[in-house]
């Protein structure tokens, strides 16, 4: 994010600014995010990271467009919504794109994933804005003499993975369209929809029930099963029979878990 504002200490200790996206007063925040479950490449067992740019780059001028055609029914929301440009580019089944690259979510090398893959789509998000910002222009309260670049700067130009092409120079004087670019909500109810785990978190369980609310004070009406549906792909990839499956499908919806069962190697766990 750029800063353009200073937020004092009496408005932190408020809880003004408090929640998923850091806004400035009458600001709102438009935004989506990238199931990462889609960008396995399932028939060579890789990531397709050409995919993932393409992606990037759509989402961000998806939701620059977005930024543009929105209107609120408070004009200060729409001066600082529209002169700011913030949008958020988010992930969600990250915990899905490790099962399939059989990587444990407690691992260093989850870790080292998920750094690369925030770095990599935080660059192709700035470097969009940049483009956009040369078609659009910047966003309308930038001001270059005033901006603290030391994020777009740590991304585009300090990384150890790769370094921007674009001169920094020429991004400081053309400057970008949106005052930040990325983020990182809880996506729950998204991710129900796309059939994947929330955010970057890990399995709460592979299997658990799931109550039907309605009213005010949400209250349980009904309840669904929900069993995680990398368990059966993960299964058939490996191998398992259709027999052997329903058993082990079986085993979680008593369980929860794998956890003590024989019928899978602890790898597979």
């Amino acid at each position: 994010m750029i800063r353009s504002a200073k937020i004092t200490k009496q408005e932190i200790a408020a809880n003004k600014y408090g929640g998923e996206v850091p806004l400035i007063d009458g600001e709102s925040c438009i935004l989506t995010s990238i199931n990462l479950h889609q960008i396995y490449d399932k028939k060579n067992k890789i990531i397709d990271y050409e995919l993932l740019k393409d992606i990037v780059k759509t989402v961000i001028r998806f939701l620059d467009n977005v930024t543009e055609i929105s209107e609120a029914p408070i004009e200060k929301i729409n001066t600082m919504t529209k002169g700011l440009r913030r949008i958020s580019c988010g992930v969600l089944g990250f915990a899905d794109l490790l099962v399939e690259l059989d990587i444990p979510y407690d691992s260093q090398e989850a870790v080292d994933l998920s750094s690369y893959l925030s770095w990599f789509i935080s660059f192709h998000a700035w470097e969009t804005s940049f483009e956009l910002a040369k078609e659009r222009g910047a966003f309308h309260f930038y001001e270059k003499d005033k901006c603290d670049f030391h994020v777009i700067e740590k991304v585009l130009y300090s990384s150890k993975y790769d370094k921007s092409e674009i001169p920094f120079e020429e991004l400081k004087s053309v400057g970008v369209r949106n005052v930040a670019t990325t983020g990182l909500p809880p996506t729950g109810s998204i991710a129900i929809i796309g059939g994947v785990n929330s955010s970057v978190e890990p399995f709460y369980l592979l299997a658990y029930k799931r109550n039907i609310t309605e009213g005010v004070g949400n209250i349980a009406k009904d309840s669904i099963f929900e069993i995680n549906p990398a368990l059966e792909n993960k299964l058939k990839s490996s191998g398992y029979s259709k027999e052997q499956i329903e058993e082990i499908i079986s085993y979680v919806l008593n369980n929860g878990s794998l956890e003590g069962c024989t019928l899978v190697p602890d790898q597979f766990k």
